[in-house]
């Protein structure tokens, strides 16, 4: 598709080269050199993974509820909304500070 809008044969070619290795690999019967390759790409993803999950549920909950970080550890907390001006603990290192929610 890309060789229709660049017109460059080694540019084709090495698409098609990928192309044809992922179907190989795709294709492999070597399963346990698969999932050993599954495990180290979700260990390695895991981080992006999880900031990508917590997006999703606050945006989710917006709504209902505000996240504020601990000014001393830099801990998450959330609170429902609608409460005006509270005290929160933060419940990693108990530090209590001021917030309008």
């Amino acid at each position: 598709m890309l060789f229709i809008f660049i017109r460059n044969p080694f540019l084709y070619l090495g698409a098609l080269a990928l192309l044809i290795f992922a179907y190989y690999r795709i294709l492999s019967r070597d399963f346990a050199a698969r999932k050993a390759e599954n495990e180290h790409y979700l260990k390695g993803s895991e981080i992006m993974r999880a900031q990508v999950k917590m997006a999703r549920q606050k945006f989710s909950e917006r709504k209902i509820y505000r996240y504020f970080k601990c000014p001393g550890c830099g801990q998450e907390v959330r609170v429902p909304k609608g409460k005006g001006r509270i005290r929160i603990t933060c419940p990693k290192c108990h530090i209590r500070f001021d917030r309008t929610v």
